[in-house]
């Protein structure tokens, strides 16, 4: 049900983008970034690189 949620949700951003720039792969994780876990900065800001070297491997199927 929740996938079928998202699915519609990128659905509809998906109608107001160019094809070129549409949604076609996601991935999902069970985790919330916080500051416990690193991937976050005091400042609430996404720390990109602890974020790609923790999920490299989801990352790296989203591109192939």
């Amino acid at each position: 049900k929740e996938k079928e949620k998202i699915n519609n949700t990128i659905e509809n951003i998906n109608k107001k983008l160019m094809q070129v720039e549409t949604i076609k792969k996601i991935q999902l994780i069970d985790e919330n970034f916080s500051i416990e876990n690193g991937l976050l900065t005091p400042t609430m800001k996404v720390k990109r690189k602890k974020v790609t070297e923790k999920y490299k491997k989801e990352l790296e199927n989203l591109y192939s």
